[in-house]
């Protein structure tokens, strides 16, 4: 009887042994397996909200205007101003509506509202920087002679005025999607362009087919050539610009916002054992080889050069860049 207890003991040794052991491989199946982020130290975390990306700077609510600013974090609402047209430019959220222009700095150190001195319902924001604002005022939207464009100080007093050019569309075309430019680009007629400063109100005329505004604020003009290749020309100030001779034609429809030689992929990575559910991955690669890795859904909100911003589940975190 003794011997025979002793058998079973030690083979319930054995198995316990053997269940140990079974443990331990699958834990480190799944050290080695899993992807884990690399590259990245997260460096603030904010709640999400549903909105979207705008000028890769912000974060803007769907409902309200509220946004998050993707590079600080900090979140700013302007709860007395309801609706209107969002822009982001100048590190600051430029709200439209009516014969009104709100703007707030992103981190919250400047607040100005500015008020059409002709009482207009149709205003456009052209361009924008840290210290200037043109904005596009008419009494008719079909008619360029009833325009006027107005240049907005940092305060957000009117600076300059001047007539609205007659050979131009009244809709204009300057502020795309992908976020305000650093100074006003009014197409005229025959391929030609006109640049105006925001400051100052000086003007320059320049040849381009095609147009496109960084998320940054820089703006492109382009040349095609006979050739084939094209001549770009750009800059974020019309003091400040340079022209290549001849490169590879691009278009507005493919400035997606990641910068020149960064390549975004995104996976999802399933493990190989049950029940874990599959891990969202996402990568950067261009000179380094980033990853960010969640349980959660990940969408990539900006990528700069210090860092990239994510939302990840129901938070929106900033990773700086640690290689």
């Amino acid at each position: 009887m003794r011997d025979e207890f002793r058998g079973s003991w030690g083979a319930g040794k054995w198995y316990a042994a053997i269940i140990a052991g079974a443990l331990v491989v699958v834990a480190l199946l799944a050290w080695v397996t899993t992807p884990r982020s690399q590259g990245v130290r997260a460096q603030w975390e904010a709640p999400a909200f549903a909105g979207r990306a705008v000028a890769d700077r912000a974060l803007v609510a769907d409902a309200e205007n509220k946004v998050l600013d993707l590079v600080s974090g900090r979140t700013i609402t302007l709860g007395s101003v309801a609706g209107g047209e969002r822009q982001i430019g100048g590190e600051r959220l430029l709200i439209t509506h009516g014969s009104q222009i709100d703007a707030a700095r992103l981190d919250a150190t400047q607040r100005w509202t500015w008020n059409d001195p002709q009482g207009n319902n149709t205003l456009w924001v052209l361009a924008t920087t840290r210290a200037a604002t043109i904005a596009l005022s008419c009494q008719s939207q079909t008619e360029p002679s009833s325009c006027t464009l107005y240049g907005i100080g940092a305060d957000g007093t009117t600076s300059w005025t001047m007539p609205y050019p007659s050979t131009t569309d009244v809709n204009p075309t300057a502020a795309h999607r992908a976020g305000l430019p650093e100074f006003a680009v009014l197409p005229l007629d025959a391929g030609t362009v006109m640049l105006i400063d925001p400051a100052t109100s000086r003007t320059i005329l320049r040849t381009a087919q095609e147009t496109w505004t960084s998320p940054d604020g820089q703006v492109f003009l382009q040349d095609i050539l006979q050739n084939g290749r094209c001549r770009v020309t750009s800059g974020r100030s019309i003091d400040a610009l340079t022209t290549s001779a001849s490169a590879p034609c691009r278009w507005r429809s493919e400035q997606a916002g990641l910068r020149p030689g960064e390549v975004l992929r995104r996976e999802t990575a399933r493990v190989l054992w049950f029940p874990v559910p599959r891990r969202h991955v996402v990568e950067i690669t261009g000179g380094r080889h980033i990853r960010v890795a969640s349980w959660h859904e990940l969408t990539v909100l900006r990528v700069d050069d210090d860092g990239m911003t994510v939302r990840d589940g129901d938070s929106v975190v900033r990773h700086t860049f640690t290689s």
